[in-house]
């Protein structure tokens, strides 16, 4: 009796076991990276730029959404061996990776920090405008 239970048991499992869904079709979901950068990006984009990306301040030659100055550009050449120039600043997609570029020597959570080099700032003026625009 045993045997022939494990023998329908059997047979009913491996009739279902093995077999492809009906449909034959493949979906494979694009999974958006985590960027911990993101947040103090956006807070800076917000505070420089109020988001825009085609500003220049003529008065501190600062450039695109972040408002890049020649001197972090030339710093960023320097040690990147790129050659951007302040025009391609206008770039978003450039700014982000220029600005990426600096606030990865800091550790993720340390935002104050990475807006008070992005801003060579020497007081809390700059990072309290900052911390206005930071979301959470």
């Amino acid at each position: 009796m045993k045997r022939l239970i494990l023998i329908l048991c059997i047979a009913f499992i491996s009739d279902r076991v093995g077999y492809a869904p009906e449909y034959k079709t493949l979906i494979i979901e694009q999974v958006k990276p985590i960027n911990p950068y993101e947040a103090i990006w956006e807070a800076v984009c917000k505070t420089e730029s109020s988001g825009r990306a085609y500003v220049i301040n003529k008065k501190e030659l600062a450039y695109g959404i972040a408002q890049i100055r020649i001197s972090k550009l030339k710093d960023y050449n320097r040690l990147t061996k790129n050659n951007y120039t302040l025009i391609d600043c206008l770039d978003p997609d450039k700014s982000k990776k220029i600005f990426m570029f600096f606030s990865g020597r800091y550790n993720p959570n340390e935002y104050r920090a990475i807006a008070r080099d992005w801003n060579k700032s020497k007081t809390e003026k700059y990072w309290n405008k900052v911390k206005i625009n930071l979301v959470d």
